[in-house]
């Protein structure tokens, strides 16, 4: 099984039910308890979804979407209560780094994503102080300048989008080429029938089970995230790069 070797979700359960989460959660099946790091400690998650991020951000988010479908599962099929996240876990460097993440609400009623405030800490409960960025709103609005079907994507997807900006998304984001992988082609083919029948055939097409709406505007906005992370990373390694210069002859 090709699992990040980097990453780690610590998640936070019902104490009584712990047994019955790791039980559930074998290796090497996926996602699966690092029963060597939560041995004396909270349960933490290695997964397959979390290949090829790089930051604790991006696992949070990737985490989230997968810790929403492993609690569905965990309590139709073992009647467990739902887990929680704890933290992300970095495993790069000698020693592991936790870093808690906490999302910003907004006060309306509509859902609103503010910055994420990120605080790490090592293993003794020391504060690590992380470097400066921009936050998640900046650097969209960066890579909607450097590309701009990242900017009619981020219009598409804002607050609850319908199936007709769903697929007005997907063509946006196919465009970029960007995080081709964040959803498989299948799921992306089955978001296209679904957008089609819902919402842009004058006839609905019965011969399918169509997407749900809530599972398309998750995915759609995680590929977003992906591709806007990409973008960035792709100029930022361009810049750094020494300008060409021509031989002297």
């Amino acid at each position: 099984m090709n699992v990040s070797p980097d990453w780690g979700l610590e998640i936070v359960v019902n104490e009584v039910e712990r047994s019955a989460w790791t039980e559930n959660l074998r290796a090497p099946f996926e996602p699966f308890a690092d029963l060597f790091y939560s041995q004396n400690g909270p349960i933490v998650i290695r997964s397959v979804e979390f290949v090829g991020l790089t930051t604790a951000e991006d696992v949070y988010f990737t985490g989230k979407d997968l810790l929403l479908r492993l609690n569905a599962s965990m309590e139709t099929i073992a009647g467990l209560q739902p887990a929680m996240i704890g933290a992300v876990v970095d495993f790069r460097g000698p020693h592991p780094k936790r870093t808690n993440i906490i999302e910003a609400k907004g006060i309306e009623s509509k859902p609103f994503f503010g910055r994420a405030t990120i605080t790490q800490v090592d293993l003794q409960g020391r504060r690590i102080e992380a470097p400066a960025s921009a936050s998640p709103a900046q650097e969209q609005m960066q890579a909607s300048l450097f590309d701009p079907a990242i900017g009619a994507a981020i219009k598409f997807l804002s607050g609850e989008p319908s199936w007709a900006e769903i697929y007005k998304a997907i063509e946006a984001l196919d465009k970029t080429g960007l995080a081709s992988s964040a959803i498989s082609e299948n799921k992306k083919s089955l978001m296209r029938r679904t957008a089609n029948s819902e919402e842009r055939h004058w006839k609905k097409d019965l011969g399918f089970t169509p997407m749900q709406l809530a599972e398309a505007r998750v995915l759609m906005k995680r590929w977003l995230r992906m591709a806007v992370k990409e973008l960035i990373k792709e100029r930022s390694t361009s810049a750094q790069k020494p300008p060409h210069r021509p031989p002297v002859l």
